[in-house]
């Protein structure tokens, strides 16, 4: 288990699921599996933070965006162009 998989374990236990710095650290964590080819899962880790986010966070937040940002990326891994682009306009208008 990466460092980054037991800091977000450890902070999802301490401070709960929708806590800022455990979405980050889910975040982080769904970057490194990405970075590790590990697509799938890393797609679901970004899935699940930027839904996660977007109950926290208006859509502007800037957490909310790098989030959303990191989203598309991890959607281009599996040819959904369309899909990232959209999410970038987003991000980036």
């Amino acid at each position: 288990m990466s460092l980054n998989a037991v800091v977000y374990t450890k902070r999802r236990e301490m401070l709960g699921k929708n806590h800022p710095d455990t979405l980050l650290s889910l975040n982080n964590y769904a970057l490194l599996c990405l970075n590790h080819e590990q697509y799938q899962e890393g797609f679901e880790l970004l899935y699940e933070a930027y839904h996660e986010a977007k109950e926290l966070y208006s859509d502007g937040h800037p957490v909310l965006l790098g989030i959303k940002d990191n989203l598309a990326y991890a959607y281009s891994f599996f040819g959904e162009l369309e899909d990232a682009l959209e999410l970038q306009r987003e991000v980036y208008n």
